[in-house]
């Protein structure tokens, strides 16, 4: 007797079931692909901007912790409403191309923004470093246009009351005390090809500091005054033996970018002396960036235009917050991206980041 097989194949409703079912499941495997890879690519982002903003303050505290310390040393810092630049004396290195032997050790350190050079449109951080030269036959700074005629150094002779350079370098043209550093830092030196200028910050759009001062404020100046909030700034010419004050003033030239101090008083004449004062008033400087990774900048478009998202803070916001609070509520904002006209994505990858860089 035959006996009668039960085995039979899958109904067309089982088999439509198990492909929904495997479809489902493959739908979810893919979407967990895309979460991971999404993820990494994001944390990738985040690492990479993170090695450049470790690289950004290694290289300013490196200068910082050779600035000249005399106070007599000069610099520059010059507060913008957009990027800030900053100008000191160090003994770190720098690109030299003088053709004499007698090169000093001390060179001109910077930190500014331009705007990339295939790429109007998108910002950058340099670093600015000139080797300077000794000059031993510059007795007054006021040389020949052949001549090396740019002061680096002061010294104070009481007796007549002068001040003579110690050290010069070596920009072309007759220079008076206002030019020195636009000389230092001219057009023809900051050309796009350039050997003092290097990128060091290829993903920043924002560069701003402020300083902690010794007693315990903050200001946008490298001077202590009697009301934190007003800080004594001034206008026009470098102080001068007529400029009004008294011993231990000091005075922050908006124009030129450099600090003073009241150092004497003649009674006979009532003529002051008013000499560099460099950062003898610093504790630290409070460095503050932003950088945006570069596929964020390519559809972001002008990142230019998101420098106005992040404000200038005047001295009076600075005792109650720094930039690092406030620019980061700034991105936090549910309508930033709106406001600051990119897309949602390029806004979610802006990132602040903020250092103490003490000089003692």
């Amino acid at each position: 007797m035959r006996m009668k097989n039960r085995e039979r194949g899958f109904s067309l409703i089982e088999m439509i079931a198990a492909i929904s079912v495997f479809t489902i499941i493959s739908l979810m495997m893919v979407s967990m692909v895309d979460g991971v890879t999404g993820a990494v690519r994001a944390s990738n982002k985040t690492l990479d901007m993170d090695s450049e903003a470790r690289l950004i303050f290694g290289l300013i505290q490196r200068d910082l912790d050779q600035i000249v310390s005399s106070g007599a040393a000069d610099l520059q810092t010059i507060k913008k409403p957009d990027n800030d630049i900053f100008y000191f004396f160090t003994e770190s290195p720098a690109f030299n191309d003088f053709n004499q032997q007698d090169t000093g050790k001390y060179s001109v350190v910077g930190y500014r923004t331009s705007t990339k050079k295939n790429d109007p449109l998108s910002l950058q951080l340099e670093r600015f470093g000139i080797g300077l030269a000794w000059d031993s036959n510059a007795s007054n700074g006021a040389n020949s246009n052949t001549g090396p005629d740019q002061m680096v150094f002061t010294s104070y002779n009481p007796t007549d009351g002068t001040v003579r350079p110690e050290v010069q370098i070596r920009p072309e043209g007759q220079l008076d005390s206002q030019s020195r550093w636009n000389a230092i830092i001219n057009d023809g030196i900051a050309a796009e090809d350039s050997p003092f200028f290097s990128v060091i910050g290829p993903q920043l759009i924002r560069f701003e500091y402020c300083f902690l001062l010794k007693d315990g404020s903050y200001s946008n100046f490298p001077v202590i005054g009697p009301d934190p909030n007003n800080p004594p700034t001034t206008n026009g010419n470098d102080p001068d033996n007529g400029t009004s004050g008294n011993v231990g003033d000091r005075l922050f030239n908006l124009d030129t970018g450099r600090a003073f101090a009241c150092t004497a008083v003649n009674l006979g004449t009532g003529n002051r002396t008013w000499l560099h004062h460099g950062l003898n008033d610093v504790a630290a400087i409070v460095f503050t960036i932003v950088l945006m990774d570069e596929r964020s900048r390519l559809i972001a478009g002008d990142t230019n235009l998101l420098v106005s998202r992040f404000l200038d803070l005047d001295n009076t916001e600075l005792q109650a917050s720094l930039p690092l609070e406030t620019w980061s509520d700034e991105i936090n904002d549910p309508n930033f991206a709106t406001i600051a006209g990119i897309p949602l994505e390029a806004a979610q990858n802006l990132k602040v980041y903020q250092r103490f860089l003490y000089l003692d």
